[in-house]
């Protein structure tokens, strides 16, 4: 009892978020499940905590067991609750789950942008594009720019690349600024479709470009009778000192057009 003289709940919270990042979800429950023992009274802090330690050790059906007994516990599950719970299902390739928890949700309280991110992520993973899409639809209104980045990677995965530009420019209506990921996945997209004009449309619209970006619009362009094009996009990434990460897009180009670059 010595041990825990002068123990706080804050401080109990602390040692349980240090082993999380240590992924010692076993060490976390302990210390969630002695609290009481001891006179210290956990709160909704000490049980998402310890739901967050079980997910990233990867014991989802751990986390499901204790979101399950908060009521119990005289709690009921917030925002930070579900966020760390679609987590775990996501990380556990659970895609169905973590769609379940985000449809659980209590009427009147928005899911949080982390929550359905998270979802959608686990969607795309599983190769359930129409699945994160529809989720995107549905929270449309409280997306954030990782929304819409993982709903791109979803159109681009699936050949949707009219999608992939419509995500893009809602985007850009809801005054986010598309950061350089949200293009690459549509540039991407549209060169998957064979639709290298809005590949082409795109690079012009970004103010910062990697090397991703030259390799989407290299393989874009290797689909078209467009090889002049490649050409100069190519010695253009030279010039940015990018030319060994476009190595790769500029050698597509070349076996899709023999004898047009020599």
């Amino acid at each position: 009892m010595a041990a825990w003289a002068g123990t706080t709940v804050r401080g109990c919270n602390t040692k349980i978020a240090a082993l999380n990042r240590t992924s010692s979800w076993t060490a976390a429950l302990e210390l969630a499940f002695a609290m009481p023992k001891k006179s210290v009274k956990p709160n909704i802090i000490t049980y998402n905590s310890a739901i967050r330690s079980c997910g990233q050790g990867r014991n989802w059906p751990m986390s499901l067991w204790l979101f399950a007994c908060l009521p119990k516990l005289g709690f009921s599950p917030n925002q930070v609750s579900f966020n760390v719970m679609v987590q775990a299902a996501t990380t556990a390739h659970r895609w169905q789950l973590a769609v379940a928890l985000l449809e659980a949700v209590p009427k009147g309280t928005a899911p949080s942008p982390v929550s359905v991110a998270a979802a959608m992520s686990a969607c795309e993973r599983a190769s359930e594009w129409c699945a994160a899409l529809a989720i995107f639809c549905k929270h449309f209104l409280i997306a954030d720019l990782v929304v819409f980045s993982v709903a791109i990677t979803a159109c681009e995965r699936s050949s949707r690349w009219a999608a992939a530009l419509s995500v893009l420019t809602s985007a850009c209506q809801a005054t986010l600024q598309p950061d350089t990921a949200c293009f690459n996945g549509a540039i991407s997209s549209c060169g998957k479709s064979s639709a290298w004009q809005f590949a082409i449309a795109l690079l012009s619209r970004m103010t910062h470009r990697d090397g991703i970006t030259y390799n989407a619009i290299l393989a874009a362009l290797s689909k078209g009778s467009v090889w002049r094009q490649a050409v100069r996009i190519f010695h253009m990434s030279q010039l940015l000192d990018i030319p060994k990460i476009c190595a790769g897009g500029m050698a597509t180009v070349i076996l899709v057009h023999p004898g047009t670059y020599w």
